[in-house]
């Protein structure tokens, strides 16, 4: 409300004799406002990078906006699309996070600990950050990968359903240990998501390196194992988006990155961190997706001739009661993309149905 009311106008000193905020927190609030609404007048990303663009793009990721954010002020499509288009000019402007280490001795001493954040608060990296100059990735654009819907009951499919690997031989074993792999955590705890999920991620980390592979860990929990600094060689404090891994990845240029240990939120990174170039060990994010899509597991199942309870993807209320009416109660409800039964509710009646609809729109609400 706050926020809302300084983009709409009103000032700082009549913010604060109904908030009682203190004056100085309310001028950073209005910083914030003012630099939104420049975005928004700029209209596009080229007229917001036609003067002084390496400045105003540091500032703005200085205030803590997002690529994703910047690309839907400026008007530009509010999907990976848009967010590329944003991430490749200020990278043209040499506008990237530097890594810094986080200083657990209050400057009595030098901080050996191992915990890391990116900022654009800096000129200068804290640790010292390889370079390679050759590709060590396996490239995704094989004939194994083929993504057509038709070809599920082939065994080119059934094959890949069993394991996936890559003929690609590294030039050198001992350059991919160095390199490393990123293990995504599981954020913050939740009902249904919590320690199972970071027991997975230290058991990653731990046969990495019993392997001899350098692991990389990003993770926000503090009350995780895998937020411990002696768990992994690296540990990234940071969130899990698209953005901060895209960052990370490409100052760590890993050998890939695992998702398939940090429960939801890693599932639901690993499509767009394949389409931005990122390399996902393990399962192939297109086969999450099958897993995960009601209409494509539904069609996977038909493929494999495979039995199933009738069922039906719904967008309102007044569907879901119609459809239950018609198959007859009790009916399971459940959100697409969501692990752990999140939001799953078994409805015997047509009002328990409209009150467990309304939750599992709040826990998935951008899939049916």
């Amino acid at each position: 409300a706050v926020q809302l009311a300084l983009e709409k106008g009103w000032g700082v000193d009549k913010v604060f004799e109904l908030t009682k905020i203190d004056r100085w927190f309310l001028s950073k609030l209005q910083n914030i406002a003012n630099m939104r609404k420049a975005c928004k007048f700029a209209g596009s990303l080229e007229a917001l990078a036609k003067d002084s663009p390496r400045q105003r793009f540091r500032y703005l990721k200085m205030a803590g906006f997002s690529d994703k954010q910047i690309a839907r002020y400026v008007g530009l499509p509010s999907n990976l699309q848009g967010e590329h288009q944003v991430r490749a000019m200020r990278k043209r402007y040499g506008v990237i996070p530097v890594v810094k280490q986080i200083d657990t001795l209050a400057a009595e001493f030098p901080a050996q600990t191992n915990y890391l954040y990116m900022t654009y608060s800096g000129d200068a990296d804290d640790v010292h950050i390889s370079h390679h100059d050759n590709d060590l990735t396996p490239m995704y654009k094989s004939k194994i990968l083929s993504r057509s819907a038709s070809n599920l009951d082939s065994p080119t499919f059934q094959r890949r359903a069993r394991a996936l690997s890559t003929d690609q031989n590294f030039e050198n074993f001992a350059t991919a240990r160095e390199r490393g792999v990123i293990v995504l955590g599981c954020g913050a705890y939740c009902i249904g998501s919590s320690v199972e999920f970071d027991w997975c991620a230290v058991s990653c980390i731990r046969q990495l390196r019993r392997d001899g592979f350098k692991s990389i860990i990003i993770n926000y929990n503090p009350e995780t194992v895998s937020t411990d600094y002696d768990e992994s060689d690296r540990l990234y404090f940071e969130e899990l988006s698209l953005e901060r891994v895209m960052d990370i990845y490409e100052r760590e240029l890993p050998v890939g990155v695992v998702v398939s240990v940090g429960g939801q939120i890693p599932n639901n990174l690993a499509g767009p961190l394949r389409d931005s170039g990122a390399n996902i060990l393990g399962t192939d994010p297109t086969d999450i997706e099958r897993a995960e899509d009601r209409h494509q597991f539904s069609q996977m199942l038909d493929n494999m001739s495979i039995g199933q309870p009738e069922w039906s993807v719904l967008q309102s209320k007044e569907e879901a009661v119609s459809f239950s009416n018609k198959v007859g109660f009790p009916v399971l409800v459940r959100p697409s993309f969501v692990l752990s039964g999140a939001a799953m509710r078994v409805a015997s009646t047509e009002s328990e149905l409209k009150n467990f609809l309304g939750l599992a729109a709040d826990v998935s609400g951008d899939k049916p």
